[in-house]
């Protein structure tokens, strides 16, 4: 298994987060397993959100090493912070697995996409997941920085 390690930095608003993203390609069921420890500085917040992509399940969360429940529905996951978490730093895990396996055209007619129409497939050929498919938990509203490990078979 080969791993490759990046650094990507996106901007918002009010929360602020550190996501450590670990991903497990696996080509041969066109998955990811994915974990994603982030860490919340919080100002008063009653509900976190989350985008991840509507093809997740089996999905687990934790909030400072507890599990929690949460709401997942239409591609957000919601979690609703107990009055201690509201304001300080928060350590949330969310472990998930998906399947993406968006058909990859062989001879593209049209060059306008460089995707192809393609947001993310995994196969044995090559693996592609575009920034908008919900590959990774992505905490909505916020700043954040990401550390992202990627295993996969090599090539």
């Amino acid at each position: 298994m080969g791993i490759l390690n990046w650094a990507l930095i996106s901007q918002a608003a009010e929360l602020s987060a550190v996501h450590h993203i670990q991903i497990e390609l696996i080509p041969e069921a066109s998955e990811l397993i994915g974990r994603n420890d982030i860490t919340i500085k919080t100002d008063r917040t009653e509900i976190i959100e989350f985008r991840l992509t509507e093809r997740a399940r089996h999905i687990e969360v934790q909030v400072d090493k507890n599990s929690r429940n949460f709401k997942f529905e239409n591609g957000r996951l919601r979690l609703m912070l107990e009055p201690h978490e509201m304001s300080g730093e928060l350590q949330v895990t969310i472990h998930y697995a998906a399947k993406f396996d968006d058909p990859v055209p062989v001879q593209p007619t049209n060059m306008d996409n460089p995707g192809f129409g393609v947001t993310a497939t995994i196969s044995e050929k090559g693996s592609f997941l575009l920034a908008g498919a919900g590959w990774y938990p992505e905490l909505v509203g916020s700043p954040a920085s990401y550390r992202v490990t990627v295993t996969a078979p090599a090539a």
